[in-house]
């Protein structure tokens, strides 16, 4: 069982590491285009409709793309002035907490594209005809990994509980 855990975490992780150059890839393409939106307009007096929408794509997917990676790096926005000041115990409890409250919030999240791609999946966007459901793919991998990273860092922190346990007090 510790190895098809094992294998799992590795995956996941090196999954979510190259969604992470992904969003790095969709950075540099989103700057691009939106230079060449503002050249183009300024310069060229020229609309690229289909630059707007693409550089939109990638804007959502270089935020959900890196999402996971954060998380496993301890590098995601949080608010850490109440966790520096508690005791190591505590800490671990609250982080534990946390880890429950990313996966709830993931959940609801998938449930709510759920709802809306059902409806929205029909449609496809107006410039590039791209379907909906591939426009919110980056946004649905993104919620995906980042709670297979939140269950994997519970786990962690559980099984680290259980090894403390084990060691013997004097």
């Amino acid at each position: 069982m510790f190895k098809i855990y094992k294998k799992f975490r590795q995956v996941i992780i090196w999954v979510s590491f190259m969604m992470f150059l992904a969003s790095i890839a969709m950075l540099a393409l989103m700057t691009s285009l939106i230079l060449l939106q503002v050249y183009c307009r300024n310069f060229l007096d020229l609309g690229l409709p289909w630059a707007d929408e693409l550089a939109r794509f990638a804007g959502i997917a270089l935020i959900f793309l890196a999402v996971p990676k954060l998380l496993i790096d301890n590098k995601h926005i949080r608010m850490d002035i109440v966790l520096e000041n508690l005791s190591s115990k505590n800490r671990q409890f609250v982080e534990r907490i946390l880890n429950v409250l990313i996966i709830l919030f993931c959940t609801i999240m998938l449930f709510g594209f759920y709802k809306f791609l059902l409806k929205a999946a029909k449609f496809s966007t107006p410039s590039l005809g791209i379907p909906n459901y591939i426009f919110y793919l980056p946004a649905l991998l993104g919620i995906t990994f980042l709670a297979l990273v939140a269950l994997i860092r519970l786990i962690e922190q559980n099984k680290v509980k259980t090894e403390l346990n084990k060691v013997p007090h004097s």
